[in-house]
């Protein structure tokens, strides 16, 4: 079974949000709330990724560096 990520969760969350406001069934105020926060969080993953990415680039060129000295 395939783990559901924190990504897809708030993709999902976001169509779910749209289709209620389409539905008529939540208010607008209540989904602006939603969505906002919804990007939100799915920003900070982009940027959480970005730093980890960053990170193990940085790790990798120390490693490389030691591994050329030996």
């Amino acid at each position: 079974m395939k783990k559901i990520t924190k990504r897809e969760n708030f993709e999902s969350l976001r169509t779910i949000v749209l289709d209620a406001v389409a539905a008529g069934t939540i208010e607008t105020n209540e989904s602006e709330n939603l969505l906002s926060f919804i990007e939100k969080e799915l920003e900070n993953l982009d940027k959480r990724a970005a730093d980890a990415k960053k990170y193990a680039s940085k790790k990798k060129a120390e490693a490389d560096s030691l591994m050329e000295l030996v």
